[in-house]
């Protein structure tokens, strides 16, 4: 009796949904809204969605369209399919306004930005750093997170202003400076480190600081000028210069003779220095004995710079000078050879060095390199005795070679004549060509190799136009256009013998070779799936479908079946379930190989 009820029940349903375009769901008889497809009205019940976990809303998704609304029992939440993911439709009581105001209800809740696991009250993670506001009782927190060992954060204390570190991520902290509106000290037990008890450098009053301790033993006032008679010590009673001022490690000295000035730098190594002027020169001079001798190391003149030594051969000129000095530009001159002759040589002995650094803000090139005779434009070796491993012809060739030597790349801007197209040529450890890149095969590029892997997709597709382009979806069959030549349609009937492939790039397997010609009649703007493996939308209504069933064209648009009649079936095959349908429609994938 409950199944008779039923059936008059939908068949009424039904009649009014015919009849009238719209339907009503109440217990009074009251009419639909005109403005309303379908009009649900209650007193005391509601509207209950489908419910599904997670997993059955993400199986859900291979086949949803756009609009679809379901309640997830996992997460207590509203999803919709936006054509493309499930997107959540509300965020139940988290979230609350006042006005223009948004801000959280829960005073549990933290609020992460680029992290799902924010620590503090506001967390905003960048990749690499991470900032986070926090409060206490005690006063506000910014804590800056990175991957260094330690972090530091700005904090609030008692109308104090903190500075504070952490290597643990701020489960601990450590005080290392604090403010107030007077003063700037840091925060230790070791009061004598400071010389104050109150361990503060200096009150800020103004722009003025007052230091503690002691500047000098004595006070020297002057109301004009002053004049010494003798030499100055700072820092030592027996001054070696006119003006010595000496620190525990360095001392600098300041004296002037009638053949110019000079400024000593001592230290308690054994080589001190010194700059003075001589004779409109500028002279720096090296000393071993606390300048009781001294000699001349470098020169500096308006126009060069050289070193004074009288073995003119370490530099190849008689004149001593490495380079003339115009404005900003320095160019240097050798006639030597190899390594050891080269105009500059920079080496670093150091092991985490570098020989050379160039930086330039300039548009034009940071560095300039030019062969003007018959030998590679740059080479580059280790420490193997100048075998190459890296070497640019000067004709632009580059050619890279393996461990024991062997060129194994070779990168050339043309082949044969200087007017050809580029060539990338690759070898095997032997030296053998083994793949070829050519950009200028007879006015084509061609790749030539034994071997071709593409991982990138599993199916063999060719670009086309299809007539019907507002309803194409990846994974709909497609057949000949008998009235546009080169063209395909979406199928309508069964068993089509016009059957062409599948829209390639359904359910994310995408695409492993494309072929097409520009220009021509072989071009076109869909991928279609003619060999391999592809994604297809298939109706198992009629009958399922199951692995290693043969597929043809159904009656629904762009939807493939199992083929049941295959004598209808030759030449209308679609190719071969690789796996199962049950029932309904749905995505099957398929081994493409039409018949």
């Amino acid at each position: 009796m409950l199944k008779i009820r039923l059936a008059v029940l939908l068949t009424s349903l039904t009649i009014c949904s015919a009849t009238f375009g719209q339907v009503a769901i109440n217990s009074t008889g009251t009419s639909p809204e005109p403005s309303a497809m379908l009009d649900v009205s209650s007193s005391d019940k509601g509207l209950l969605i489908p419910r599904l976990t997670t997993a059955q809303r993400n199986t859900l998704a291979s086949t949803a369209v756009a609009g679809l609304m379901v309640y997830d029992t996992d997460l207590d939440r509203f999803f919709f399919f936006n054509g493309s993911v499930w997107e959540e439709g509300t965020t139940g009581s988290l979230w609350s306004k006042s006005g223009l105001n948004t801000y959280v209800t829960n005073t549990g809740d933290n609020v992460g930005i680029g992290t799902i696991t924010p620590g503090r009250k506001l967390e905003v993670y960048g990749g690499w750093k991470t900032a986070r506001l926090s409060s206490y009782d005690a006063g506000a927190f910014l804590e800056f997170s990175g991957s260094n060992a330690t972090n530091w954060a700005i904090g609030t204390y008692g109308g104090i202003a903190r500075l504070l570190s952490s290597t643990d991520n701020f489960s601990n902290t450590n005080d290392q400076y604090l403010f107030s509106t007077t003063s700037f000290y840091p925060y230790n037990n070791s009061a004598t480190t400071l010389g104050l008890i109150t361990n503060r450098w200096s009150n800020l009053y103004s722009v003025a600081g007052n230091f503690s301790g002691a500047v000098a033993t004595g006070t020297l006032t002057t109301t004009g000028n002053a004049t010494i008679s003798g030499n100055v010590g700072i820092g030592t009673t027996a001054p070696a210069r006119t003006l010595d001022v000496n620190g525990p490690w360095k001392t600098a000295r300041i004296s002037s003779t009638s053949a110019g000035a000079t400024l000593e730098f001592v230290s308690t190594t054994q080589n001190d220095w010194a700059i003075s002027t001589w004779n409109g020169s500028m002279a720096f001079l090296q000393s071993t004995d606390d300048f009781a001798t001294k000699t001349d190391e470098f020169y500096l003149t308006t126009s060069s710079f050289y070193p004074w030594v009288t073995n003119t051969k370490t530099l190849g000129t008689s004149t001593k000078r490495w380079s003339t000095l115009y404005s900003s530009v320095g160019n240097f001159n050798s006639s030597g050879s190899g390594i050891a002759g080269a105009t500059v040589y920079a080496e670093n002995t150091g092991t985490a060095g570098i020989g050379g650094y160039f930086e330039s803000a300039g548009t034009d090139a940071t560095v300039v390199m030019q062969q003007n005779g018959t030998g590679k434009f740059l080479k580059a070796f280790g420490p193997n005795g100048g075998n190459e491993e890296i070497a640019i012809d000067n004709n632009g060739t580059v050619n890279l070679y393996n461990s024991s030597y062997v060129r194994t790349i070779q990168i050339a801007p043309f082949e044969g004549g200087g007017t050809t197209g580029g060539q990338i040529t690759m070898y095997n450890s032997a030296g053998a060509q083994t793949i070829a890149i050519d950009g200028d095969y007879t006015g084509d590029g061609r790749i030539t190799t034994n071997e071709l892997q593409i991982t990138g997709g599993s199916d063999l597709s060719e670009l086309f136009d299809l007539t019907d382009y507002d309803h194409i979806q990846k994974g709909m069959v497609v057949i000949i256009d008998e009235n546009k030549p080169g063209s395909l349609k979406v199928s309508q009937t069964s068993y089509d013998r016009k059957v062409a492939g599948i829209v390639s790039g359904s359910n994310n397997i995408k695409p492993g070779l494309i072929m097409s010609q520009k220009g021509t009649i072989a071009d076109g703007e869909h991928l279609i799936a003619l060999s391999g493996r592809v994604y297809c939308m298939v109706d198992a209504t009629n009958s399922p479908v199951k692995a290693g069933d043969m597929l043809t064209t159904s009656n629904v648009a762009g939807h493939a079946m199992k083929v049941e009649n295959f004598d209808k079936a030759r030449g209308a095959i679609i190719g071969k379930a690789m796996t199962s349908l049950d029932s309904g429609k749905g995505l099957v994938l398929v081994l493409v190989s039409l018949q």
